[in-house]
């Protein structure tokens, strides 16, 4: 059924976290969707392996709930939220989670997270910049 036996946690379901959930469990991965927003839960709930509400910054939740043995977290859970996402991953990465990834909203954000012993970050703005870039740069040898 999955393509492996990994398993990932998508944390905050805005746009990004949203899509990124659907696309890996559209490739076969085993997806738990996590939101404290029910609305984005029960949107979800059926392109996903599994989907959960709640305040993922509560930590007796996150190991409780086995967000805790997923081998992935990918913590999305907006620009607005940054406390949030830093304390949902020195949690994350205090019960043993092997990899996890942190999407930030600016370059002192990344700064902080790195500080504490995240590697992964990603800035989508930086990235979708980057990509752009490339992408006229090889459109303008073409033209």
């Amino acid at each position: 059924m999955f393509k492996s036996e990994t398993k990932y946690a998508v944390i905050g379901l805005g746009s990004f976290g949203y899509t990124l959930a659907k696309l890996l469990s559209q490739r076969g991965l085993y997806v738990v969707a996590i939101d404290q927003d029910m609305d984005k839960v029960e949107k979800i709930k059926d392109k996903v392996a599994a989907s959960v509400s709640f305040d993922a910054t509560e930590a007796d939740l996150l190991q409780k709930l086995g967000v805790a043995k997923v081998d992935v977290a990918i913590i999305s859970v907006g620009d607005e939220n940054f406390q949030a996402a830093e304390y949902i991953a020195l949690e994350l990465q205090d019960r043993g989670v092997n990899k996890i990834y942190v999407i930030v909203g600016s370059e002192r954000e990344e700064q902080i997270i790195q500080k504490i012993g995240i590697t992964d970050v990603i800035n989508p703005k930086i990235e979708a910049a980057k990509n752009l870039a490339d992408e006229i740069s090889e459109q303008k040898s073409e033209v």
